[in-house]
C-alpha cells in the first residue's frame, strides 16, 4: 500500500497544516523503513471468506439470464465454437459445456480462482483465436455462486488432463 499526502488532509485555514503533514510523512517513512528491514522475516497473504464471494455474487447477478450470460461470455473468451446448457428441473441443477481452449492447472489456480484477474491487465485484448474479450473485471465467475449451492468446474486443454474443483457454497 502506498501512502500519498492527499490522504492526510487537514482543515482549511489551519496554521499547522504544513507542519502536521511533515510529521505524518516522517512517521510513515520511519515505519516504512522498519517494515522493509523486517519484511524478509515473514510473508503475508490476503485471504477472503467465501461468504464475501456469496454476497458479491448475489448482489451483482439477480437473474438467471444474467448468470447464463456470464457463462456464455467466459466460453466466448475461451474461443468456444459450441456452447450447451443442460437444465435438469428434477434435480434443480444445470450443466454448462463448451469446447473452448480449456485451462491448465496453473491457469485454473492463478487465473480462474483469482477473483478480479483480468487478461486486460496483462495487455491482452483478444483471445488466441482473435476474438475480442468480453470479460473485463474478473468477477463474472461469481455469477454462478448467485444461483447454486455447489459449482464444479472441470477443464482440459487439448492433449492435457482434466483439472478443476468444486466450490461448496451450501453453508451460506
Amino acid at each position: 500500500m502506498r501512502f500519498h499526502e492527499k490522504h492526510f488532509s487537514t482543515l482549511p485555514g489551519s496554521a499547522n497544516a504544513p507542519h502536521v503533514k511533515m510529521v505524518v510523512s516522517q512517521e510513515i517513512n520511519e515505519r516504512r523503513r522498519a517494515l522493509l528491514k523486517s519484511k524478509a522475516d515473514r510473508q503475508f497473504a490476503f485471504a477472503i471468506s467465501l461468504s464475501v464471494l456469496n454476497h458479491l455474487g448475489r448482489s451483482l447477478y439477480r437473474s438467471f439470464a444474467t448468470v447464463l450470460g456470464e457463462a456464455i461470455s467466459n466460453s466466448w473468451d475461451a474461443d468456444a465454437k459450441k456452447f450447451e446448457i443442460f437444465i435438469h428441473r428434477d434435480s434443480n441443477s444445470f450443466f454448462i459445456k463448451d469446447d473452448g481452449t480449456g485451462m491448465t492447472a496453473q491457469d485454473f489456480q492463478n487465473k480462474f480462482l483469482k477473483i478480479g484477474y483480468s487478461k486486460r491487465k496483462e495487455g491482452t485484448t483478444h483471445s488466441l483465436g482473435g476474438r475480442p474479450f468480453i470479460g473485463r473485471k474478473g468477477i463474472g465467475k461469481l455469477a454462478l455462486l448467485s444461483c447454486a449451492d455447489k459449482v464444479t468446474v472441470i477443464s482440459k486443454i487439448e492433449g492435457g488432463t482434466y483439472i478443476g474443483g468444486t466450490i461448496d457454497n451450501s453453508a451460506r
